[in-house]
């Protein structure tokens, strides 16, 4: 798939992909949310950007959020899901 996803109405606009992720976050400081990784996603006009949280958090110490680009080259979420980075 190519065609760029329409964005959501009152949805935030960031300039980078890991500013967008990050923001998922900004709600809870102290899971202290860091870029680790940006993978390619199935979609040309998404990723996924591999988040590492610090401890304590009560989650699950990775989260994978997908962050989506406009045509204008901006960037907003759609959606994450906790992983871990455990063997």
């Amino acid at each position: 798939m190519t065609g760029f996803f329409d964005v959501p109405e009152g949805v935030t606009l960031f300039d980078t992909a890991e500013e967008a992720a990050l923001a998922e976050w900004a709600h809870t400081p102290a899971a202290r949310a860091t870029v680790v990784e940006i993978r390619p996603s199935v979609d040309a006009t998404a990723v996924w950007v591999v988040l590492q949280l610090g401890e304590p958090t009560g989650y699950q110490d990775q989260d994978i959020v997908t962050c989506v680009r406009t045509p204008e080259g901006r960037w907003w979420t759609n959606g994450s899901s906790g992983a871990s980075s455990g063997g």
